[in-house]
């Protein structure tokens, strides 16, 4: 059966690889033919070819409605606890949407502190605390963009980890979860990778420093886990990273890759291409940059916009970046977008948003769909 009547199906494939992303679960619908069509990998890597992907920004947001409270773990409290959304973000269009929350959170909003990361299609909520209980989840759910739709994925095995490093792979099928701490707060050297694709969990080799309150980035090809702290040592941020090798199933300290004494990483961004590889991070008042020509050091790239420089987010894509903060305590969160491969010139632009869109931000990626 033809993809679409009386034309060629190397021409209907170019008439379907135009669809909008939101068309593509109504398009599903049409025939079997244009299901498994859309749903082949060769759908997505001609619509990259053809410079038809619209990159996407996924955020685990709170609801401004609700209180956010002081934003510590220890402090929680039903009263002040947020609401967290899944809220996407298309710097083509400047167009804000939310989706709809896995079913098995659709009563009290995401789980708390947990982590959003994007492979290939997909949009992986992964771990967390319960927001009704507190009690850390093992839990992954996976959002497809093209399905629009959620299943879910296979819980992390081992003990239930908290405030862990986590990243896609670069492979669009592979995620990496490391270090955090279990739930007598023990800082953790045990990493895992998980299989988008066959739904499976991989022990991988231990990192050789325990790590609570990582990042996890890809940068220059390959995971990076930066920062963190041992059990002994709460609070206080090592000046240090480590790199997994895939080809040797190792991990090794990465020189190059110097964290700020006592400073923690959860703003640490990587921008590939035009950016050279480069860390970026929030760090008070301005952004900082670290490249692996620099020795790793961090130094002073730009300031931050004035209403962004408290609750501080960074996300990138495309050799871009966008911060997410507020100007003090109980205010709105601003978005302020900048051209990540300028040199050492960063003019930050202001994004337009509904006031339903000003709520701290958790965690973020990007897609390409």
């Amino acid at each position: 059966m033809d993809l679409i009547p009386g034309l060629p199906d190397d021409v209907a494939r170019q008439c379907l690889i135009r669809l909008d992303y939101n068309q593509l679960s109504r398009a599903l619908l049409v025939c079997n033919s244009w299901k498994r069509a859309i749903q082949s990998d060769q759908f997505l890597r001609q619509r990259t070819s053809a410079g038809l992907a619209r990159a996407l920004l996924v955020l685990s947001q709170a609801d401004p409605a609700k209180p956010v409270g002081c934003g510590s773990a220890s402090k929680a409290s039903a009263a002040a606890t947020p609401t967290y959304g899944l809220t996407v973000f298309d710097p083509d269009s400047g167009e804000w949407s939310r989706l709809p929350p896995p079913p098995e959170w659709s009563g009290n909003g995401l789980p708390l502190f947990c982590e959003c990361v994007g492979v290939g299609r997909r949009v992986l909520v992964v771990g967390g605390w319960d927001p009704a209980t507190f009690q850390p989840s093992r839990s992954v759910h996976v959002y497809d963009f093209v399905t629009a739709a959620w299943t879910r994925g296979e819980d992390m095995p081992g003990p239930a980890r908290s405030f862990f490093g986590c990243a896609a792979a670069g492979d669009g099928r592979t995620v990496v979860v490391a270090g955090g701490h279990d739930e007598e707060k023990n800082a953790l050297r045990s990493a895992l990778s998980y299989d988008v694709e066959s739904d499976a969990w991989t022990q991988l080799a231990d990192m050789a420093v325990p790590r609570d309150e990582c990042k996890g980035v890809f940068r220059d090809g390959a995971l990076c886990v930066i920062g963190g702290y041992r059990t002994e040592s709460q609070g206080r941020f090592e000046r240090s990273a480590e790199v997994y090798d895939a080809a040797t199933a190792t991990w090794r300290l990465a020189e190059e890759v110097l964290e700020e004494e006592g400073a923690c990483p959860r703003t640490c961004a990587a921008v590939e291409g035009g950016g050279g590889g480069r860390l970026f991070r929030c760090r008070g008042d301005h952004l900082a940059a670290a490249a692996a020509e620099d020795g790793g050091e961090w130094r002073a790239a730009a300031e931050l916009p004035g209403d962004a420089r408290v609750g501080s987010y960074l996300v990138t894509w495309r050799n871009r970046m966008m911060v997410i903060g507020s100007g003090g305590h109980g205010q709105p969160y601003s978005c302020h977008v900048a051209d990540a491969g300028s040199g050492d010139k960063y003019t930050w632009r202001e994004v337009e948003k509904p006031v339903e869109f000003s709520g701290h931000v958790y965690s973020g990626c990007t897609i390409e769909i």
